[in-house]
């Protein structure tokens, strides 16, 4: 805060009447101030002192006789002093960013069923441990090469002769190729090594499919088995 010191002097015309000098100290306000908040910039507004400052000197008591000197001209007004404060607030909001999302999409396989109910048969070409991988839909597969060693023959491959062909294994070098599924007909359960294409369920060696029901491969020639894909190591692979 700044304070002036304005002198008024009065010049009197009555006698003996010194002149006088008056200080009046008028209070200047601090410049408007810049306050930062959430609303928009908005100007208040302005404060006007509107109501005149007066100053009135007081006049010390006469005796003189003589009358009061009367003015012909009309009657001085006060000194007064107006002051007038302008007051500006100016307010900025900061609009805080809108806040960003991601939303990520993630699309899950849903599982193959963990076991089906299938039919299988047997067929005795694939009991001949000379035959070559050549004559069956998986004879490109490298994995089923791998597993011989290199000789290509059913009687190389580590799971012989639960070997066959699978319902998974739809044509030439399928993916189901080299799958391993466990089968399992009342107590019993196997694992077969998927290595041709089965127009249902499974066909596999005579010698598998009796081990499965206790020797009675050609007597049921056909039957229902509950099938699960497991790990191929369990085929030997």
């Amino acid at each position: 805060m700044k304070a002036f010191k304005l002198p008024i002097v009065l010049a009197l015309l009555s006698g003996g009447i010194e002149a006088a000098t008056i200080t009046t100290t008028i209070v200047q306000s601090q410049p408007a101030s810049t306050v930062t908040a959430s609303q928009p910039a908005t100007t208040i507004g302005t404060v006007t002192a509107s109501q005149p400052a007066t100053v009135t000197p007081s006049l010390p008591a006469t005796t003189s006789s003589d009358p009061a000197p009367t003015s012909s001209g009309a009657a001085s007004s006060s000194p007064s002093v107006t002051v007038t404060v302008t007051v500006t607030v100016t307010v900025t909001t900061t609009a805080a960013p809108a806040p960003s999302s991601t939303v990520t999409g993630t699309t899950t396989a849903a599982p193959a069923p963990s076991s089906t109910v299938v039919t299988t048969s047997f067929d005795p070409v694939y009991d001949n441990g000379a035959n070559s991988l050549d004559i069956v839909d998986c004879s490109g597969t490298e994995s089923l090469t791998t597993a011989t060693g290199g000789k290509r023959t059913f009687g190389a491959l580590p799971s012989f002769p639960h070997i066959g062909g699978a319902f998974v294994v739809q044509s030439f070098d399928s993916p189901g190729c080299g799958t391993c599924w466990s089968l399992t007909f009342g107590n019993t359960t196997i694992n077969v090594l998927a290595i041709d294409l089965a127009a249902q369920g499974f066909n596999i060696a005579q010698a598998a499919l009796d081990e499965l029901t206790g020797g009675k491969a050609v007597q049921l020639g056909r039957v229902n088995v509950t099938a699960s894909q497991v790990a191929t190591s369990a085929c030997g692979l």
